[in-house]
């Protein structure tokens, strides 16, 4: 039975990653592009450059820098 549980877990699971597929760093960035555009509308804030850089996007926003530094020494 247990088995049968587990089985039908991952064509669920399966099935979900089909439809929906990879969604990765790229989707997340996004949002947080469209977001910040909005938010900085709203209250006023000049606009911040995009980063279009595939691989900075996978380092957190509070490690860049550091990347940034290492990347240029």
């Amino acid at each position: 039975m247990s088995l049968l549980v587990m089985g039908l877990s991952l064509v669920a699971i399966l099935i979900a990653y089909e439809s929906f597929g990879h969604v990765g760093p790229k989707f997340s960035a996004d949002l947080l592009v469209k977001q910040q555009t909005v938010l900085r509308k709203q209250y006023g804030l000049p606009p911040r450059p995009v980063i279009t850089n595939d691989s900075l996007l996978l380092v957190p926003p509070s490690l860049r820098n550091i990347v940034q530094n290492k990347q240029s020494s």
